[in-house]
């Protein structure tokens, strides 16, 4: 999963036969059948070619960013005047 999350940043990639992790929650490993930015044109490529995996799923990979911080205060509000 690391070498994956390394080389498709930001993309959607489709997993067969993945292996989770006790939780059932997260993908340890599996096999890299694909790989796209579109989710829709992943599931389309694919439609009815799966019948030689027994699992597969569907993962995004998401970029590691750092968070950005803010140096100043941003008010949610701002103070309208009214002109009468």
């Amino acid at each position: 999963m690391e070498e994956m999350k390394a080389a498709y940043p930001g993309e959607w990639v489709l997993i067969g036969d993945p292996v989770y992790d006790e939780d059932d929650l997260n993908v340890v490993s599996g096999i890299l059948l694909d790989h796209s930015r579109d989710k829709r044109e992943l599931a389309y490529r694919w439609r009815g070619n799966l019948t030689g995996y027994k699992t597969y799923t569907l993962k995004y990979v998401r970029e590691d960013r750092p968070v950005r911080q803010y140096s100043r205060f941003i008010p949610l509000l701002t103070r309208r005047t009214r002109i009468l």
